[in-house]
């Protein structure tokens, strides 16, 4: 009996002997958290959008922390990049503006409804179930995926079509991430505080398009002929702006037949 005692006070002396020696040792050895981490963090909004190019923002942190430029936070903006800046001790170049917009304008009052889906109110669950709700098949689908994932309350479904408050929008991108037919777009703001932009995707035939709703593109080129810097194409159908040469004069928007271009104000 006095052996069996014996040994699990060994034992227990041991176990007792070992757990210090380990917690010695973790102390010795550890790596203290980096203060510049810390600070980085408590400047970046903490919205973890990924708009920086980054999963989040402790990867973006991390990143300046080895070089990477502070002012990739669209969400924060200038005020954030130059909090970064001072504190990294680099020269801050201000954040590059960016919009999301719809390419889309097929409200109830535009489209030819052909069937009315009765599933789960997703655009992803109806894309991925291979639907066909509307004559147009690259118009929005109107279950507001895009407004439930916008991190800012941003986005709202409008008479079947997803609208966005510039006002609100940061350009983080989460909208245009989860769009499933690819119509929410970002756009970087160039030297015009405007710039002009297709509301639709569309791509079918004019004499199509117009069957089916009345301000899609039908590609008839009357904005590619009249644009002064030679900004607009017309591919597939469909016209193209760079935005990166358009001046925002306006010209285009006043030609189009359709009314399928917009101005994109810049916030």
């Amino acid at each position: 009996m006095d052996t069996v005692v014996w040994t699990v006070v060994l034992m227990a002396a041991v176990g007792l002997v070992g757990s210090v020696l380990l917690l010695i040792v973790s102390r010795k050895l550890a790596i203290g958290e980096d203060e510049r981490l810390t600070y980085l963090m408590s400047i970046l909004p903490g919205v973890n959008c990924g708009a920086c190019g980054h999963p989040g923002c402790e990867q973006y942190a991390k990143a300046m922390m080895n070089g990477a430029p502070p002012n990739a936070c669209t969400t924060g903006g200038d005020r954030v990049a130059q909090a970064l800046a001072a504190y990294l001790g680099v020269e801050s170049t201000g954040v590059v503006q960016r919009e999301a917009f719809v390419a889309c304008q097929g409200s109830l009052d535009h489209i030819d409804p052909q069937l009315v889906f009765k599933g789960v109110p997703s655009c992803r669950v109806f894309s991925t179930l291979s639907y066909s709700s509307l004559s147009c098949p690259f118009g929005c689908l109107g279950y507001g995926d895009c407004a439930e994932a916008c991190p800012f309350d941003a986005i709202v479904v409008e008479n079947g079509v997803a609208r966005i408050d510039t006002a609100a929008c940061t350009g983080c991108g989460t909208c245009a991430k989860i769009c499933p037919r690819g119509i929410i777009s970002m756009v970087d703001q160039a030297s015009s505080p405007t710039a002009s932009v297709v509301t639709c995707k569309n791509t079918m035939a004019g004499a199509k398009t117009r069957k089916v709703c009345s301000v899609g593109c039908i590609g008839c080129q009357k904005c590619a002929k009249t644009c002064p810097t030679q900004s607009i194409t017309v591919e597939n159908n469909l016209a193209r702006i760079d935005t990166d040469t358009c001046i925002g004069c306006g010209t285009c928007i006043e030609v189009c037949p359709t009314h399928a271009i917009s101005k994109l104000v810049f916030q």
